[in-house]
């Protein structure tokens, strides 16, 4: 009698398939439970951000989600929520978790600050108002590159996935009063920062904890 892992793995082998003919598995892949990223990535050629390597580990590594989170860090709320009954409170996270969790006119005035699981940035440049440095750490490669070339530039345009293959053109722009001369990105493991970081005046860890591989460490 045929096991259930027999199908399933027959499913991953059928849109591993398609995937590599460029079929938009994709498309397939969520009324089934399952995700491109980490079922179909060791079998298949993603053309995202020149086929990124890292995608096999890490699906922050995506061009998908350096959208996805270039719109929740920066998108106004009616191109995060394009219609009217959305949950609206819920909304500007990362400039919250800075402006509501830190009594920012306590901090000395060359502050340093640090931001581990910077992501794309905004939580670093909300930061930069108030303090004469901040470094932004991630593990994702790509998360820092689009959060270095939106402080380089001042905007980045990206695609919000509206429904299938529909997409919308937006720009992600610096918050305003952001001071990105005073923040610098780089690639790191929360796990393992390296030693001469320093000391600091603030440090936020938002939405990290759980996804660290041994978080009581």
């Amino acid at each position: 009698m045929p096991k259930a892992t027999d199908h399933i793995e027959g499913i991953i082998q059928f849109i591993a398939g398609l995937v590599e003919k460029d079929l938009g598995a994709r498309s397939l892949c969520a009324p089934l439970g399952l995700s491109c990223g980490k079922a179909f990535c060791l079998r298949a050629k993603f053309p995202d951000r020149n086929s990124v390597q890292m995608a096999t580990s890490n699906p922050y590594e995506t061009a998908k989600l350096v959208n996805e989170y270039l719109l929740f860090h920066y998108g106004q709320g009616e191109e995060i929520l394009p219609y009217p009954d959305g949950p609206t409170g819920a909304l500007d996270f990362a400039e919250r978790a800075v402006t509501e969790m830190f009594e920012l006119d306590r901090l000395p005035a060359k502050a340093r600050a640090l931001d581990v699981g910077c992501a794309v940035g905004r939580s670093s440049f909300t930061l930069s108002r108030v303090c004469e440095e901040v470094i932004g750490i991630d593990f994702s490669h790509a998360f820092v590159e689009a959060a270095h070339n939106l402080g380089q530039a001042g905007e980045s345009p990206y695609d919000r996935v509206d429904e299938g293959r529909l997409t919308t053109s937006l720009v992600a722009r610096l918050p305003e009063g952001a001071r990105p001369r005073c923040v610098s990105f780089e690639q790191g493991d929360a796990m393992a920062l390296r030693d001469d970081l320093g000391t600091f005046d603030a440090v936020l860890l938002a939405n990290l904890i759980c996804r660290l591989p041994e978080p009581n460490r």
